[in-house]
């Protein structure tokens, strides 16, 4: 597991219930966090992705970015954050560089 999963166990045991994301209105503890990542995790596994698969995250700045990325570092996953608003000619420069396994969008 990554130095960053392994940060958020921490922070998750040691401040369970305070904020730890805040977006709008909302918000979620370390210890919800950290239950949303090992959940998506759990779905990345039974999806088929496993270490060192590169995974584009084309979300924008909302917790789902965080959270996934959390999860994907849990399984030793590389992060390609991808801009929404990526011109098309320039997406497919990145595609033919980059080996992505899956791209996640909204």
């Amino acid at each position: 597991m990554s130095l960053l999963y392994d940060w958020l166990t921490q922070v998750a045991s040691d401040r369970g219930g305070n904020k730890a994301l805040v977006y709008r209105d909302n918000y979620l503890s370390w210890r919800g966090l950290k239950h949303r990542v090992e959940r998506r995790a759990q779905e990345f596994i039974s999806m088929g992705i496993k270490k060192d698969d590169w995974i584009g995250l084309m979300l924008g700045n909302v917790p789902d970015f965080v959270i996934l990325a959390l999860a994907l570092s849990k399984l030793d996953a590389v992060v390609v954050p991808i801009d929404p608003t990526t011109a098309s000619q320039e997406f497919e420069l990145m595609l033919d560089a980059v080996p992505l396994r899956a791209i996640i969008t909204r």
